[in-house]
């Protein structure tokens, strides 16, 4: 579900969400409507049922909780990993906005605790706290790879982020002692 208040985004929105097509089928079809229709973009089917739909309108009656949970979850994790050397914390912006902390992503270091990454997640997931990998460089994918021609060494600094980056625990649901122990872990595996 996307909300905007820019008509011009809902309206290219709208184009994007249904195949890149200039009218949906309900323009198409309708009584009045016509059966001709171009594609303006590459797009895909990203329509949702009405049922989807209801959900996702009540969930944003929720949103305000989740958000607040979700700041107060990171700013949990910026006090608590601030002294833990082998992670790179993410730094605020310096101008004036309310992040949504939908993912919480620090750098490992790999240079200064000799593993990787992937071996820090391994760990982590030894001591039964799960981390997920967002951000990979997409030059790296075979599909893209494939089209570009593009192989590990032509992006540097993607690969160095694609490298590094994790994304630890953090959802509106999580408990307070969930978080403890999340950092508790990485403490262990950073040899804090």
């Amino acid at each position: 579900m996307i909300c905007t208040g820019d008509e011009e985004l809902a309206e290219k929105i709208m184009v994007l969400r249904q195949n890149g097509m200039s009218k949906g089928a309900w323009n198409r079809y309708a009584a009045k409507g016509s059966a001709n229709y171009d594609i303006f973009f590459p797009g895909l089917k990203y329509t949702m049922m009405d049922i989807q739909a209801a959900i996702g309108n009540s969930q944003m009656r929720e949103l305000p909780e989740f958000n607040r949970r979700r700041a107060e979850l990171a700013a949990f994790y910026l006090r608590e990993l601030a002294g833990v050397k082998g992670l790179i914390l993410p730094r605020r912006a310096p101008w004036e906005y309310e992040h949504s902390w939908h993912i919480f992503t620090p750098f490992v270091d790999i240079d200064r605790l000799g593993f990787s990454r992937d071996e820090f997640m391994a760990r982590m997931k030894e001591r039964n706290i799960g981390t997920a990998l967002h951000y990979q460089a997409l030059h790296l994918f075979t599909c893209y790879r494939e089209v570009t021609g593009m192989d590990r060494g032509d992006l540097p600094e993607a690969e160095y982020v694609s490298d590094r980056i994790v994304s630890l625990p953090l959802f509106p649901a999580m408990t307070d002692g969930d978080a403890r122990d999340a950092a508790a872990a990485i403490r262990e595996v950073c040899g804090c």
